[in-house]
């Protein structure tokens, strides 16, 4: 019987720890998803913009896919999929290369 009272407290705290974990991983994971449902913010779609006007003259399909699913409404999940096609149809530079840019800027 000493050797179960000894045990208890241990598992008392294993128990307790894991539902802390536990609540804290589920808040996680709705707050994740109510974010994604949000509508996206002005400054997404200004990033999309400025991705979708940087493209090559040779993404113009991709160009019109965006243009044709843009809309207002756009949640934070479908303009970032949006910005992810455009980004891999046009990869970033390097850090010097729009540092040069803005340094340009009149």
């Amino acid at each position: 019987m000493q050797e179960n009272k000894m045990n208890l407290p241990w598992l008392k705290t294993a128990i307790f720890w894991s539902i802390v974990i536990g609540i804290i991983f589920a808040v996680f994971q709705y707050t994740q998803k109510s974010e994604n449902k949000q509508s996206a913010a002005v400054l997404m779609h200004e990033r999309l913009y400025q991705c979708a006007r940087d493209l090559p003259p040779s993404q113009k399909a991709l160009l019109r896919s965006i243009q044709q699913r843009a809309h207002a409404q756009l949640t934070q999940a479908e303009i970032m999929q949006l910005l992810k096609e455009c980004k891999n149809a046009s990869p970033a530079q390097s850090k010097e290369f729009y540092l040069k840019r803005l340094k340009s800027l009149d």
